[in-house]
C-alpha cells in the first residue's frame, strides 16, 4: 500500500517534521487480520530495480482500538521518512503532501 500522499480524513501523522494527512486502511487491516506488515521499497540502480524488503515491523495491538491504528500509521510513516532519508534521490513526488501543516513557509 502507498502511504505517502495526502489522505482526505486521514490522521495527522508525522512526515519530516510536519504533521501530514495520512490513510488509516492499512493500520486497520492490520489490526482487523492481526497479518505482519513488512516494508518493501524498489530502487532505482543500474540494471532496473532492486526490491528491498525489511522485517515484520512490531505492531500496537491493545484494548483501544483508535490509538493503535494511530500508533501503527505513525510507525509506517516513520519507516517510509527513514527510506527517504537513506535515498532522497530515489522519492519523487508532485503533490502537497503537507496541506495540514499551517506554516505558510
Amino acid at each position: 500500500m502507498v502511504l505517502d500522499q495526502h489522505e482526505p480524513g486521514g490522521v495527522p501523522t508525522p512526515f519530516f517534521g510536519r504533521p501530514a494527512a495520512t490513510g488509516t486502511a492499512l493500520a486497520r487491516l492490520a489490526r482487523a487480520t492481526r497479518v505482519p506488515v513488512v516494508p518493501a521499497y524498489l530502487l532505482r540502480t543500474e540494471d532496473g530495480f532492486e526490491l528491498v524488503v525489511g522485517e515484520p515491523l512490531a505492531l500496537s495491538h491493545t484494548a483501544d482500538r483508535a490509538r493503535d491504528i494511530l500508533e501503527n500509521t505513525r510507525l509506517f510513516t516513520a519507516q517510509i521518512e527513514a527510506q527517504v532519508r537513506r535515498n532522497p534521490e530515489q522519492w519523487l513526488w508532485l503533490h502537497r503532501r503537507w496541506k495540514l501543516d499551517l506554516d505558510p513557509r
